[in-house]
């Protein structure tokens, strides 16, 4: 673990740096909700409402879950545009990960109705042996294949939503995975089929092998796949109180904490979030260094209006300044909260019992 910066918590410092970013996406934000783009699609804006909701802009928030629910919501519980849901084609093969965060942040605003029909169409994607969730369409792929970012993103949803046995049923998937990893390889897989086997190779009209794995040597990985597997399974162990959760939530996050470049990278948001969750749920301090770290890392990167966005990316790549902002302003403030209020005593003493 290379942790560069063990300093003290900047609170103020992290807190402006939410204001500059939420700003930034409430510029960007039209009289009846909806937020302004150059062409309509999901891939830009839905984390607008999770990072709207997390900021304390709950009117802005209101009107845009209200533009989304009115104007995108399908009868099938389903968020698209008429002409199209994404235009990159990352979400095509991650079919739902937009659906969760607008279901988080629907929860958290108190659309209830709104969060109750995205949900019950992200029930439908569970895996009745696996418990894991699917990752493509399932209107149109028969592959079966599982992801711990679907499973974990829509876990939480379930968390959030009182499906509690589904979302254990998910948190007991990314524990099988956990398990079968060879710990000797450096590769981290995180794709499963219908039956729970691990995928090593990726689907011949994908070919990118960084969509099935995390190789521990080389750096500019996708940590997020690990990341939020950890934090949710920190997450369910809060809830339980089960210690099996909360091991396989280190064992995610150890992987990452020994990887090139975990803590100095745009796809390692996630990754500081179960950091927060673990300090808060362990207590080590070892977490909470790392997690202080990447948040002084990610606010260092942050550009002068607000946004968040890497030279190298093209004028065809506009979204993921939309992305990233928003995304980082959630758990930027997510990851304050967690680091500002360490528990006292074991998730065990405060659990529920039925």
């Amino acid at each position: 673990m290379n942790v560069v910066n063990s300093g003290s918590l900047s609170f103020d410092a992290w807190q402006k740096a939410c204001e500059r970013g939420v700003q930034w996406c409430l510029d960007l934000q039209e009289p009846d909700g909806s937020i302004r783009m150059p062409t309509r699609c999901f891939d830009a804006i839905y984390k607008f409402p999770a990072a709207l909701v997390a900021t304390g802009k709950y009117v802005e928030a209101a009107k845009l879950l209200n533009w989304l629910e009115n104007e995108t919501l399908t009868a099938d519980g389903d968020f698209r545009f008429p002409e199209r849901k994404h235009i990159y084609s990352w979400f095509d093969c991650f079919y739902t990960y937009t659906n969760s965060w607008i279901a988080i942040a629907a929860q958290r605003a108190g659309f209830f109705r709104l969060a109750d029909r995205a949900v019950r169409h992200l029930l439908k994607y569970q895996n009745g042996e696996t418990g894991a969730l699917q990752s493509r369409a399932i209107e149109t792929d028969k592959t079966g294949y599982c992801d711990t970012t679907i499973t974990s993103q829509g876990g939480i949803c379930f968390l959030y939503t009182g499906h509690y046995e589904e979302a254990l049923k998910a948190a007991d998937a990314l524990c099988r995975i956990a398990e079968m990893q060879d710990d000797c390889s450096g590769l981290f897989y995180f794709r499963i089929d219908r039956e729970g086997n691990l995928i090593k190779e990726p689907l011949e009209d994908e070919n990118n092998v960084d969509w099935i794995r995390i190789d521990r040597t080389k750096g500019g990985q996708l940590y997020w796949y690990l990341g939020i597997a950890s934090a949710f399974l920190c997450h369910t162990y809060e809830f339980t109180g089960e210690k099996a959760y909360l091991e396989s939530a280190e064992k995610y996050a150890g992987f990452l904490l020994d990887c090139k470049g975990s803590l100095r990278s745009f796809a390692a948001g996630k990754f500081g979030y179960c950091l927060a969750l673990l300090y808060r749920s362990t207590g080590n301090k070892k977490y909470r260094d790392a997690a202080i770290d990447y948040i002084d890392w990610l606010v260092k990167a942050q550009r002068s209006d607000g946004r968040w966005v890497m030279d190298d990316w093209s004028d065809e790549l506009w979204f993921f300044p939309y992305d990233c902002t928003a995304e980082f302003v959630y758990w930027i403030s997510e990851m304050a909260k967690l680091l500002a209020s360490p528990r006292v005593g074991s998730a065990k003493e405060a659990t529920r019992h039925d």
